[in-house]
């Protein structure tokens, strides 16, 4: 028979078994709640990336949107407008080069395209074209992204916008009058005052945080915008005073101006030609006969954008040997 001397009682199988347990339940948890902070630093990191690539990609788009390519005399249409697409997910448009490097002869200007869309990896790409020769036309290509460029890279990676729209635009058809839209008609290209783009980013949908947005608005300062025709009519006797220096131009330039009788140019005596564009914002004539007059004047900008005054002013002229004429109110 053995003697357990006192102070030397030692721990039974059953306590070591269950303090092993114990120590394991609490390295377990430990190392969960390691893990868990782990990934969370790791997905903070791969988010602050990823705001930084969007931020550093907005601040681009802003900065060349600010810089577009100002009204030219050029009688290429291409030149007339710098926008050239301009979509949810899909932006073109020149601007003035801005690398260093200088104009050339058949590109004084010294103008770059970029076309900035959403692929369908979630990748928003950056696409570029430079030219020294003529201004080529714009890539047709609708895939992003697309060929026809010069350069394209990525910009930014794990864009969640889903179906909300990467740009928006502000429209403008008439002085006062504001719409927000998604996209713009190619017609409707000068009306688009500002534009805005938008970006949801998220490296981890399927965990916390959720996406992060980025925004900026940009105020088209360079888009030639359409000028505003104002006609006013006087009549004395058979002589007709058409009068439209109350138009303007946004952009403060110097207007050119058609004037329209029933429609149709006035002709020059001397040469039986139309006058076309004429500088000086008023004109007379003489009625050649009684009869309805309707009269308008379309104002042309230096872009080559005009509008035509609207409602027409009627002058109604009575008379055989004398003509008298009279505006309608």
């Amino acid at each position: 028979m053995t003697r357990t001397r006192a102070g030397q009682a030692g721990f039974t199988f059953v306590e070591v078994l269950l303090a092993m347990s114990l120590m394991a339940i609490v390295f377990a948890a430990t190392l969960a709640v390691f893990t868990t902070m782990q990934r969370g630093s790791a997905t903070n990191q791969r988010l602050n990336d990823n705001q930084q690539q969007a931020r550093v990609a907005t601040d681009a788009i802003a900065k060349r949107l600010r810089n577009l390519a100002s009204p030219s005399d050029s009688t290429n249409p291409l030149d007339q407008q710098p926008l050239e697409r301009a979509e949810p997910f899909d932006l073109i448009f020149r601007t003035v080069r801005s690398d260093g490097t200088g104009p050339t002869a058949a590109n004084p200007q010294n103008l770059e395209r970029y076309r900035y869309c959403l692929g369908t990896d979630k990748v928003l790409y950056e696409q570029r074209q430079t030219w020294t020769g003529a201004m080529p036309a714009t890539p047709a290509a609708t895939a992003c992204p697309g060929g026809g460029w010069n350069t394209q890279r990525p910009v930014v990676s794990n864009v969640v916008n889903g179906t909300r729209p990467v740009f928006h635009y502000q429209g403008s058809p008439e002085p006062g009058v504001y719409s927000e839209l998604t996209s713009v008609a190619p017609a409707d290209f000068p009306t688009a005052i500002a534009l805005r783009s938008t970006l949801w980013v998220d490296p981890d949908p399927e965990h916390r945080p959720g996406a992060a947005t980025l925004s900026t608005r940009v105020f088209l300062r360079n888009q030639n915008r359409p000028p505003t025709a104002h006609l006013s009519v006087v009549a004395s006797g058979r002589k007709i005073t058409m009068n439209a220096s109350m138009s303007d131009d946004p952009e403060g330039n110097t207007l050119t101006y058609e004037w329209l009788r029933n429609g149709v140019g006035m002709i020059d005596p001397n040469t039986s030609a139309p006058y076309g564009y004429l500088p000086n914002s008023t004109f007379s004539f003489n009625a050649p006969s009684a009869g309805v007059y309707s009269l308008t004047v379309r104002v042309k900008d230096v872009g080559g954008l005009t509008e035509l005054s609207d409602p027409p002013k009627t002058v109604t002229c009575t008379g055989t040997s004398t003509v008298t004429c009279i505006v309608s109110p």
